[in-house]
């Protein structure tokens, strides 16, 4: 082998170990997500069959979102590509008012299981359970600081009356404290007699990938003519 032939293949072999080491580190994180869901999904109250079916639901959406991810290379899944009906069950019926923004990996899983979530307890007990409810998917973006501010609400109005559940299990959980969690954000949970409604607020940075600022220049060392 000559020196370039040499030079390309520890290059090969260089590359190869940094795609292992990223796929690792993908399998471990859908492996650490989709046990979090199996184990959670465990309520008690729950026949098995009502378990299986709620789990299968659950990955389903998280497998939906993991190919979009794929399709992107891992680098980004749009927001609104969630609202699907692959992910979400009655996506047709859920009004969406908001910009396009590009979820990193962590954030796509992350609002994929939250819409699903949400969707699936509206089509139980909330406005997608009767042919008149209507819910209202909308989001926006605070740029009035230096630290962009993601803001979302679902409103549901025109079903059944609502009232807060009185056992919590893997939904209560995610609305409240894992998708909060997740995108260092806060959320409010509020059973208002009108219907259930859900806000979710976030630093943008924690969604997206934020590009590294580029260094400053440092200064030209002029030489200082006399006067």
């Amino acid at each position: 082998l000559d020196v370039d032939e040499v030079a390309q293949r520890r290059s090969a072999e260089e590359r190869l170990k940094v795609l292992i080491h990223e796929l690792n580190h993908r399998v471990r994180n859908v492996m650490s997500v989709a046990q979090a869901v199996v184990r959670l999904s465990f309520t008690p109250g729950l026949s098995l069959a009502e378990i299986q079916k709620t789990c299968e639901g659950r990955l389903q959406a998280l497998a939906q979102a993991m190919s979009m991810l794929t399709a992107s290379d891992w680098r980004s899944v749009g927001l609104l590509s969630l609202m699907s009906e692959e992910i979400i069950p009655f996506a047709g019926r859920i009004q969406v008012d908001g910009p396009d923004i590009s979820l990193r990996a962590r954030s796509a899983q992350t609002f994929a299981l939250l819409f699903y979530e949400l969707a699936t307890n509206a089509a139980k007990h909330g406005a997608l359970s009767v042919p008149d409810g209507k819910v209202q998917l909308s989001w926006h973006i605070d740029n009035l600081g230096s630290d962009p501010v993601f803001h979302l609400l679902w409103k549901e109005s025109g079903g059944p009356p609502v009232e807060a559940p009185q056992r919590r299990g893997f939904g209560e959980l995610l609305v409240r404290r894992i998708a909060p969690r997740d995108v260092a954000g806060k959320s409010q949970v509020r059973y208002e007699s009108t219907g259930f409604e859900y806000e979710l607020e976030a630093p943008l940075r924690e969604l997206i990938d934020v590009p590294a600022k580029a260094a400053p220049k440092p200064a030209a060392q002029g030489v200082s003519k006399p006067a």
